[in-house]
């Protein structure tokens, strides 16, 4: 049989790409024998029709008998061998693993699943396929990438064409694939060499639906208990980290300090508070909207907790652990007419309370008077002035010195 006779690559790309051949003769198996000037003779496994070979004559492609034996090619197109192109600036959202044996497999898994990648998908080929197992793999790490484009391991890795049936070795792109249209039946694996390698289509199977455990006991089912445990946590203060400001203060000593404090205090910051009178001290609270200037108060500053409106913990501290509003509320502030203050104890703190109602503006319990004694004062006042004896004035102004006459002159 003769073979054709193409002088370059170049020139069997241009009559694939040009119509000359018709798919249904160049998908056909073919013997190729590389000759030393780079012309390909392409001996085909059918016989060609005349008005073909008429048409590859006129391309300039001759017809002879081959030369020698050549290599079997699965169809035309594999004569034509790919080029490298770069692998730095590859976007890899999905590719595909070949594995040689089994151990290269399981390499490749694990390494996967240790770096992270646990979206693998497995095919076992059957026997005499050029591969031992297929591993489809989205968004691959770098590492395991890199180590099958330098084949390490019994390890090689495609990339997806234009169709999901055709793959490319990374690292290489062949001329023809965007006309190479695989059958339905089959997946396509062109290699960096240009070896073909026709996988016949199949299902994939996720990697974990393959993975069984090991050495795992049967389930040991335990009976509840009756009755849950109570956890006991105690309450405590503890020091706030943005302390509120203070607007209740408890002075022990009572009526004294609070008289001296009104002695000194400016009536508009007296008409701010409220006051409360108990047996064991006086309660001075601001009144809503009215605690910027209660600096200098004395007593204990408290303040509020969480913006409970009724609860109080000493200035800088809060409740500890760090309980919602409604829980605190519940357990120390549960009645809305009764303010509460958290007094330090040894032991933690006691909650003291009196009803809200008991508090008055202090106003009410401050009379300003005019000192009694006012017109005694007067009259000694009067009294307590200093009697001067008479006396003279002196002029002590000098007087201005007599000027003397100039002498008259003789007649």
């Amino acid at each position: 049989m003769e073979c054709f006779v193409f002088p370059s690559e170049e020139a069997l790309i241009v009559a694939l790409r040009s119509g000359a051949v018709p798919p249904e003769l160049h998908r056909l198996p073919a013997a190729l024998t590389r000759q030393p000037d780079g012309a390909l003779e392409l001996t085909p496994a059918a016989a060609v029709p005349a008005a073909i070979r008429a048409e590859l004559s006129r391309l300039g492609v001759a017809m002879r008998p081959p030369s020698a034996p050549g290599a079997r090619l699965s169809c035309w197109a594999e004569a034509v061998l790919p080029s490298a192109v770069s692998t730095t600036d590859a976007r890899l959202p999905l590719v595909l693993f070949t594995a040689q044996d089994g151990a290269a497999l399981l390499a490749l898994c694990s390494e996967l699943l240790r770096l992270g990648c646990d979206r693998q998908e497995l095919r076992l080929l059957p026997a005499g396929s050029p591969a031992h197992a297929l591993v489809r793999v989205l968004d691959p790490p770098w590492f395991a990438v890199s180590r099958a484009v330098d084949r390490l391991g019994g390890l090689r890795v495609f990339a997806p064409t234009s169709t999901d049936q055709l793959f490319t070795e990374l690292g290489s792109t062949h001329p023809l694939e965007r006309s190479l249209a695989p059958p339905a039946h089959e997946v396509l694996l062109v290699t960096a060499e240009g070896a073909f390698w026709r996988v016949p289509d199949g299902a994939f199977h996720e990697l974990d639906s393959l993975i069984e455990p090991a050495g795992l006991d049967g389930v040991s089912v335990r009976e509840p208990t009756p009755e849950l445990p109570r956890l006991t946590v105690k309450v405590r203060l503890a020091r706030a980290a943005k302390p509120e400001p203070a607007t209740l203060f408890v002075v022990p000593e009572g009526a004294a300090r609070v008289e001296a404090l009104v002695r000194s205090l400016p009536e508009t910051q007296v008409e701010s508070l409220l006051f409360a009178v108990t047996k064991q001290a006086v309660l001075l609270l601001a009144r809503p909207g009215r605690d910027a200037s209660l600096g200098g108060l004395p007593g204990e500053p408290y303040a509020r907790v969480l913006e409970l409106p009724n609860l109080y913990a000493p200035h800088g501290t809060t409740v500890e652990p760090p309980l919602r509003r409604d829980r605190l509320r519940t357990w120390l502030a549960a009645d809305p007419e009764l303010l509460v203050w958290l007094e330090p104890t040894p032991d933690g703190f006691a909650r003291r309370a009196l009803q809200e109602s008991a508090f008055r503006p202090l106003t009410e319990w401050v009379d300003y008077v005019v000192d009694g004694a006012a017109a005694e004062l007067t009259a000694w006042a009067r009294s307590a002035l200093f009697e001067l004896q008479s006396f003279r004035g002196a002029d002590l102004v000098p007087a201005a010195p007599e000027r003397a006459l100039p002498p008259r002159a003789a007649p």
